[in-house]
Parts: structure tokens; sequence; C-alpha cells
């Protein structure tokens, strides 16, 4: 038997024993790998794409749509004969999967890409499963370890794997840098290595990165880019066998396989730079980089200090003339978000909006037109052509109702008019898109209404009546009212919740304790937010809400705290909020069977600067211990979570002792604003909020008191008005 045919007859053997194990078909997606799953979570059941992604440890990472859809933390994944059960549900770049989407429909065959599935969702029990990815036949499969080939297959190459907190990494050798880890990553599409890291060699990386005995660019060539990553469409080109446990990888070429001509061209034009991509792009007019090169060189003249306009124009014709005329305005109106906001380029946005305006219509992208003519209609305002703004930023609204954009356009073009109540009601409409226009919106409004005469004391309280109805509430019915009322006063079960305004989870449960708050009578529920800056920073944070969550062990957000003792994590979007409030109210009533015979009372007083509040425990008073918070009722920020007003939010601890059963403490209004402003400080990463409520609105301020017991469980919680000097 000839070599080839021996190897052949291996090769399928070893394939025929992989498909032993479940296995579920594979498409591949410009050069990325996809799967059509059913995800199933009780009743609930979604169609949809998922790209497999080994380089994400967790199990499913899914678009928001898909996860409010199924409202669960986990579900099961079907596609073909590969059932996944009970994989754990987090979320995915919702924009990336947009515009994956968008720009690929056709082959998605207009299934949306909903998600990634990854290593964690894959294996259920790594110590006895593996992962095999035939490319050439488009199947992956979960197998058994036995189906791990004993010897290789002729022509493989086994190299050493390892699993890290950020996914699959391979062990590569480099000739002049000894072993490196490069990141298995299936969202890229192309191996990438940084510059620094090639050094001299430029585009003759072969010689440099090797995998064991063979060499990866006889697959697929090496860009310059960040990395070092091997890409999604070295999959397609072997079979590859991942045993996590034993920290292994085989990968077998497949036979005569070759790198593509045009991309190895095209790669070796990025590492020469200078003239070569130019060349590129003329000599490969009909290649699939045409598209590719062409932005390339477009980006590069956008970059320049300062940029050539006309240079620009012109390699902004050569990108859109090589992109598909399905989504060439799209790709334009993309490129024009991502445009410094600088007059200096205002001529090529005109000269952009020109080239693909007309046939806007056409693109697969519905809002395509809108985009455009919103970024028209700016050019249009700023130079005081107010009726021509006018007319394209009023189509855009309506051809994008849920874009604040051209609502915060519209609402500076009537002020500018002297058009008051046009304005008012289009900054209304723009705080309610918390991805693009809330806080602008906000902010613009603060100081609109200060020069209507306004006053900013009462501004938040107004605008929330204004905005009731128009964003995410939640209202419940009371709970059913005792046949009679105790003569002494219910226990006061406090509920603390961790929140965050940029924590999408955190919806539900902040509405959930919104409706606590309106529902339940105020001396049975204290509800009390304590704000983090999880997942990402917000103006709300204190001091005193790191030190608490520390003390409970609260790593996350949404966390719920009943009574200091019962505690639950989970959220969801704000039609979610019932869900989560029947659980805040199942934890209550549980604490409410456990009363104790401890009840404060006490009162609560503003002098000057200070704040003081004074109570007394009736009861049993040994081991205990007294804590005193001064609370806001109302701050407006509008969060990325859609939350625009928080209630309840904890500001900072009120300081002092107890005498046996009476406790004393206060706190400083300055101090408060400075430790504020301080906390606030720290988070700031990015540039300071343009909303940052650090003083604190003495209209608006309470306390609330709680005792707890030598275990943390608080006995009895009371929140008390503020008077100030004048009695009131």
């Amino acid at each position: 038997m000839r070599p080839y045919m021996l190897r052949h007859c291996l090769v399928s053997l070893v394939i025929a024993f992989s498909l032993l194990a479940q296995e579920a078909p594979l498409r591949w997606v410009d050069g990325r790998m996809v799967m059509r799953t059913t995800l199933k979570a009780g009743e609930k059941v979604y169609e949809c794409n998922l790209m497999v992604d080994l380089g994400i440890p967790d199990g499913l990472a899914l678009h928001g749509n898909a996860a409010g859809t199924l409202r669960s933390p986990t579900a099961d994944v079907v596609s073909g004969d590969l059932t996944l059960s009970e994989v754990a549900i987090g979320r995915g770049d919702g924009g990336w999967l947009e515009a994956f989407t968008a720009r690929w429909s056709e082959e998605l065959r207009e299934v949306p890409a909903a998600g990634f599935i990854g290593l964690g969702g894959l294996l259920s029990d790594p110590t006895r499963q593996i992962i095999v990815i035939d490319g050439p036949r488009g199947r992956i499969k979960v197998a058994d370890r036995s189906a791990w080939p004993e010897p290789g297959p002729p022509g493989s190459s086994t190299f050493r794997l390892v699993k890290e907190d950020s996914g699959l990494k391979l062990v590569a050798s480099a000739a002049r840098d000894g072993e490196v880890l490069l990141a298995v990553s299936m969202k890229n599409r192309q191996n990438t290595i940084p510059r620094e890291l090639n050094g001299e060699k430029g585009p003759d990386v072969s010689r440099v990165w090797r995998f064991g005995t063979a060499m990866i660019a006889q697959m697929a060539p090496w860009h310059p880019g960040a990395g070092p990553t091997l890409g999604a469409s070295m999959f397609s080109r072997g079979t590859w066998w991942f045993d996590v446990a034993q920290g292994r990888a085989m990968v077998l070429p497949t036979s005569g396989a070759s790198p593509d001509a045009d991309e190895v061209a095209f790669a070796e034009a990025l590492w020469t730079g200078d003239d070569a991509l130019p060349e590129f792009y003329k000599a490969h007019k009909t290649s699939r980089w045409t598209e590719e090169s062409a932005q390339k060189l477009l980006i590069d003249a956008l970059r320049e200090s300062p940029p050539d306009v006309d240079v620009a124009s012109d390699r902004a014709v050569a990108w859109l003339g090589a992109t598909p005329a399905g989504r060439r305005a799209s790709a334009a109106a993309k490129l024009l978000e991502r445009l410094p906001p600088d007059p200096l380029f205002d001529p090529f946005r005109e000269a952009v909006i020109g080239l693909t305006l007309k046939d806007a219509r056409a693109d697969m992208d519905g809002t395509a037109q809108a985009k455009l003519r919103f970024e028209r209609g700016e050019i249009l305002r700023s130079r005081g052509d107010a009726k021509g703004a006018f007319r394209d930023l009023l189509s855009s609204a309506f051809g994008m109702p849920h874009d604040g954009r051209p609502q915060l356009a519209l609402a500076r073009l009537h002020e500018q008019q002297g058009e008051a109540d046009r304005a008012k009601a289009r900054y209304l409409r723009a705080i309610m898109d918390p991805e693009h226009t809330a806080i602008a919106a906000w902010t613009y409004l603060a100081e609109f209404d200060l020069k209507q005469g306004g006053s900013p004391k009462t501004f938040t309280a107004r605008i929330a009546e204004e905005l009731e109805g128009r964003i995410p509430e939640f209202h419940p019915l009371p709970p059913d009212a005792p046949a009679s009322r105790p003569s002494r006063r219910p226990r006061g079960i406090l509920v603390e919740l961790f929140t965050g305004a940029q924590c999408p989870p955190c919806a539900a449960a902040d509405l959930a304790v919104d409706g606590l708050d309106e529902s339940w009578p105020k001396d049975e529920i204290i509800a009390l937010a304590w704000h983090l800056p999880i997942p990402a920073p917000e103006p709300m944070v204190a001091a005193c809400s790191d030190e608490r969550a520390e003390r409970a062990g609260v790593r996350g957000t949404p966390t719920f705290v009943i009574g200091g003792k019962r505690r639950f994590s989970g959220g969801g979007k704000p039609d979610q909020a019932q869900t989560v409030y029947e659980k805040v109210v199942k934890e209550v009533e549980g604490a409410r069977a456990e009363d104790a015979p401890q009840r404060l009372r006490g009162h609560a007083a503003r002098a000057d600067d200070t704040i003081s509040a004074e109570v007394t425990v009736e009861g049993p008073s040994e081991g205990l211990t007294f804590r005193a918070v001064l609370v806001e009722k109302l701050i407006a920020f509008p969060g990325k979570n859609a939350i625009v007003f928080h209630r309840q939010v904890a500001r900072a601890l009120l300081t002092g002792k107890a005498d046996g059963a009476k406790y004393s403490a206060s706190v400083s209004l300055k101090q408060v604003a400075k430790d504020l402003d301080e906390r606030v400080s720290a988070v700031e990463e990015q540039g300071r909020f343009k909303i940052r409520p650090t003083e604190p609105n003495v209209d608006l301020l309470s306390v609330i008191v709680w005792i707890e017991d030598r275990n943390g469980v608080v006995l009895d919680a009371l929140e008390l008005p503020i008077t100030s000097p004048s009695g009131r």
C-alpha cells in the first residue's frame, strides 16, 4: 500500500472512532466556527447560532435578547446529536454579535448569532472528555478520552495545552524567544503576533514560530496584531484534538492544505508597510482581502495628524467600492460614528454620506439610512442650517425610534430656536436611551431647566414625575393587611441590596426594592441600597458600601441580604422585577416568622452641618451592636441598566457610642461630601463623571438604624426622618 493511502486509512479510522461521541455539525462563517443550536430552559426555547470559542473558559456568553428570552441561569444546548445539559449562562458582547449577524445574515441563514459557547459548556467532565474539531468535515465532537489517537496519525503534531482563567493557550516554541503562550481565539479570524515579538524577521515568520514539529505557517500566515493568538480560520484546515485534563493537544493538517495565496500576500503587505499595502490593493482587486486592505488604507489615512481629507475621501471611495452593496451604507454609518466630532472631518463625512445615502434603503441594516441622515443633520445643525437639520434629524428619529441621539440633537436644535416645550420633550426622550444619550441629556436638561428658572433642589423629583410611565418602573400590589394591627410596632426587617447602576441584571433587583418601599408599611420593611462599582464604575459608590460588602462577604451584584441572615443573588431585566420581588417577599416572610423581643425607638435631627440620631432599644440589650447609616431617598443617575432614579442609597455611616440600651451617633455633612468625592474620584478611571451626586440633598435624607446580635442577625431596624432646625 502506498504511503499516502496508508495515511488516509489511518486518518479515516481515527475520525470514525471519534464519531462514537456526541457530535454536532459546524459551518464556517467568515472563517469562524458556527453551530446551529436550540437552547432550552424549562418550557422556553430559543433557536439561534452559537459560535464555538475555546478561548472562553465559561459556558454560554449570550446576547441580551437570548438571555432575556430564556430568563434562566442555565440552559440545555442541543445541536445535531450533541446535547449539553444545564450550561451556565453569562452575558456576551451584544454589539459584536449584532454586527456579525448583520454582516453574515445570508450565511447564517437569517438565524441570529446569539452568543458563544465556551470550554466550560462543551466539557461537563474534563477528566473524562476531550473535544475533537474536524475542520474539513465540519464537525465538533465531545468524546470519551479513549478517543485520543495513540499514537498520533502520520503528519500530526502534539503540543502542550494550558488552561488559564482567560481560556485555553497552546505552548508555542519560537527559535528566538523560547516558549510562548499562544491564546486560542475563535473571535479573531487570523493568526496574529505582535510586531515586537517578531523582531526583524518581517513577513517570514515561518522560521520563527512553530507548533511542536508542525509549522503553523504551512496552514495559515501570521498577521501583525495583538496576541500572540491562534485564529479561528486555523480550525477549518485540519483535525484537532483537545485533552484539557492531560494538558495536550494534537493537530493533523488537511492533506495538501496550504495557505491561501492572497492571504499570504496580504499578510506580507501588512508586515512590510509603507507602499506594500497600496500595491496589494491594486494587484488584488477581486480578492476576498480587497475590502480589508482598502479599509486598512482608509484607517491609516484618518490616523494621520492632521489627516489629509482629500486622500481619506479617495480611500473611502475605494473602500466603499470594495464593500458589498447590501452592507455599504451600514459600514459607512459605523465608520462615521467612530470619527472624532471635529469639523475638520465634515467634508469627509459629507463625501461618505453622498456615496451611500441613496442606496441605504437596500442595506441589510434597516436603520442605515436613519444613521446617515443623523450624521448629515448634525453637520447642518453645526452650520446653522436649522431647516435642513430639522428635516434630516426628524427623519432619523422616525427611523430609529429608540435611539436617543437624534432626540438629543433635536432637543439642542429646539433650544437654540427658543422652543422650550419642544426642547424639554426631546430631552426627556433622550434620557430614555441609556446606551447613547441618557447622561448627556440629563446634564443638558438640568442646565436648560436652570435657565428656565427651575430649582436645582426640586429638579430630580420634578423630572421623576414627568418620566413616570416612560422609564422602567414596578408597582406591585400591596400585601394583604392583617385583620388587626398589633399595639406594638412589628419587627422592622432590614432588606439590603448590593447593586450597581452599570449592572444590567441589577435593574430587576432595584425595581423590586422600589416596589417593597412603595407597597409595604414603612415600619415593617426597611430598604437600603449599597452601591458598588461592579461591573463598572458609577458615581453613587461610598466607603460605607465597600465596608458593608466586605463585612457581609458580598463579591457580586445584585445580592440581597434579608435581616442580616438570609441572602440570595439574582436579578434580570426590568420586566423580571415581579419575579425578584416575589423571591424577596418570600424571604421577608421567613424573617418575620422569626420574631425578636427587641424594638428600637428614636429620632434624628439636623443642626447646622451635623446629622445626629439617638435611639433606645426596648428589651434585652446585652451583646447587641448598633449601626446607623445616612440614606438619600432619591438620586438621579441614568445607568447602563436603564434605571434612572435610585432610591434608599447609602451615603455614610454615623459614628457614635452605645450606653447600655441607648445609642447616639452623628455625622458631618461636609465630611460626607468630602468622603463621597474622594471615593467617586477613585473610580473615575475614564474621566470625570458628568453626573456626580457627591453632595447629598439635605431635603431627601433619612437615617436607618438597626441592631445586630453577635452573629450579625438584624433583630430590628428603623428608618428615622430628619427634622430640620425649623422643626420640619
